[in-house]
């Protein structure tokens, strides 16, 4: 399932997925937004913040992650990905490295970076 479509569900219907179709999503958000972690998930605080969409990089994507928690740096639309993988996690239905994926990360962090001109 791409990232796009699971930032529209709902938290039953994330729940529902199964553990691949939300491990693709998980790590497609992992690999966006690297700097994002899975912990700060749990509690975004009660700020929220608009940000410029040009910043994102994503076409078509941009208006829905317009805004997000000033704490966490999550973005709205997010977070209840982010809520949903602490919870598989909690109950093991997640490993360690599925949660974190290190991998997807330095890949989004080295894809990010590739793009700076030097």
């Amino acid at each position: 399932m791409a990232l796009q479509d699971l930032a529209t569900l709902d938290r039953r219907s994330l729940r529902a997925l199964s553990k691949g179709e939300f491990l693709r999503g998980w790590h497609a958000l992992l690999f966006l937004f690297p700097g994002l972690h899975p912990e700060n998930a749990k509690d975004h605080g009660e700020s929220i913040e608009q940000i410029p969409t040009g910043q994102l990089g994503l076409p078509g994507f941009e208006k829905r992650l317009e805004r997000r928690h000033v704490r966490s740096g999550w973005p709205v639309a997010l977070a209840l990905i982010g809520q949903e993988a602490l919870r598989r996690y909690e109950t093991d239905s997640l490993t360690e490295g599925e949660l974190y994926c290190v991998a997807a990360q330095r890949a989004g962090l080295l894809a990010r970076n590739a793009e700076v001109p030097a």
